[in-house]
């Protein structure tokens, strides 16, 4: 589940939801238009997130994904570095900030076709040892 929400396109879906973009000054050109493009969507695009890996739908920027998910990561760092490395406080902060979209990675349906947990299942099973995962996911991306 971890894997499903820390990525770039999860994060940046909670600052586009949570407005955080709106916070960036920033004169990137279209970087304000597929944020607001993304919100009138969002919804859709937490259902299925697959879509927003779609390069091609709305137009998504993947350096915008990048910059908006940055964003999340910041803040949280902020928060943890401000309130004297408080895990109780940043996690708070997580779960108002992430509750939309850890509830739709947290359900059984989701992560038995994550592609990490079926590679784990896979090695516990067969008595294998676990692979350099991001290596794998590396791969996999060539492929595509």
């Amino acid at each position: 589940m971890k894997s499903a929400v820390v990525n770039n396109h999860a994060l940046s879906l909670i600052c586009i939801k949570n407005k955080l973009d709106c916070c960036l000054l920033s004169e990137l050109p279209g970087l304000k238009e597929m944020c607001e493009r993304v919100r009138n969507k969002i919804d859709y695009y937490i259902d299925h997130i697959d879509a927003y890996y779609d390069k091609k739908e709305d137009n998504i920027n993947e350096v915008y994904v990048k910059i908006t998910g940055d964003i999340v990561e910041a803040l949280v760092g902020a928060v943890y570095l401000d309130s004297y490395q408080d895990l109780n406080v940043t996690m708070n902060v997580i779960k108002v900030l992430c509750h939309d979209v850890i509830v739709k990675f947290a359900n059984d349906k989701y992560i038995q076709t994550d592609p990490e947990y079926i590679v784990k299942r896979y090695c516990e099973e067969n008595q294998r040892p676990m692979p350099i995962i991001r290596y794998i996911m590396a791969l996999i991306s060539l492929r595509k």
